[in-house]
């Protein structure tokens, strides 16, 4: 066993035993103290591209890459780290710096070597003679593209949703603006009715107490004018009756005009 691939299988333990102690931090699972950090997108792209690009580059730079048994093959590895390195981080949603630097190079490094003897086992099977056309080929080929189908449907899933959340917050935000633009024409329009009523109400109240006050003051005045005309009334009187009974102690007859005969 080549000593690349020796590495990748003693990292396999190593990588499961740390894995069920530590959640690998990244994601939803973000936390400090991990480093640097970068956008999720770039990051993806930066720990994928190397699975893309070492196998691309040894086996094409082998003569063994016009063998159906090495092309065909890395077809279906350039179909599916295609889409991760590319598609998929652009269909991913944006983020901040949540991706540890660390864990990008963790992944550049396991890629790379992941990369590097999947290259070389596509060159063995372009050496060799051996038909393409197999049982271990045909179940391979069919587990590989159900798979990528489920994977690329989970991802156009989630971009649905994605999208019709979007468009539930969107129309959401219409309806909340436009209640609240109906709720404040409402408030416009019982602000200048009530406006208009205490407008109203105050003058009609003006008039009201200046009605009032005016028959207040012609009570008044009519109240003292009539005082005064029983006064100069009943005055007239007293003094006709005082009048009379002085004539009447005078003169013996209660009549004003008396007629005496003067003797001489």
């Amino acid at each position: 066993m080549q000593t690349p691939l020796l590495i990748q299988f003693l990292l396999c333990p190593v990588v499961l035993l740390s894995l069920l102690r530590v959640t690998a931090p990244y994601g939803r699972h973000h936390q400090a103290g991990w480093g640097p950090a970068l956008p999720n997108r770039l990051a993806w792209l930066l720990m994928e591209l190397p699975a893309l690009l070492v196998i691309t580059i040894l086996v094409l730079g082998n003569s063994a890459a016009t063998s159906p048994q090495a092309w065909v093959p890395l077809s279906f590895w350039l179909i599916h780290y295609g889409y991760r390195s590319f598609v998929f981080p652009a269909l991913m949603h944006p983020s901040d710096r949540t991706f540890p630097a660390l864990l990008v190079v963790f992944a550049i490094a396991f890629n790379s070597l992941n990369g590097y003897n999947n290259a070389e086992a596509l060159i063995v099977n372009g050496r060799n003679d051996a038909s393409l056309i197999s049982l271990h080929f045909v179940l391979g080929t069919a587990v590989f593209f159900a798979g990528f189908v489920l994977h690329v449907f989970s991802g156009l899933t989630r971009i649905v949703h994605g999208v019709f959340a979007h468009l539930l917050a969107i129309v959401h935000g219409v309806v909340d603006c436009v209640a609240d633009v109906i709720h404040g024409i409402t408030r416009c329009i019982s602000g200048v009715v009530h406006g208009i009523a205490s407008g109203v109400h105050g003058i009609a109240c003006c008039i009201s107490y200046c009605v009032t006050r005016l028959f207040s003051f012609v009570r008044y005045r009519a109240h003292g004018i009539g005082s005064r005309l029983a006064n100069a009334l009943r005055v007239f009187l007293a003094a006709g009756r005082k009048a009379k009974n002085h004539h009447r102690c005078q003169y013996g007859t209660r009549y004003f005009l008396c007629f005496h005969t003067l003797t001489p």
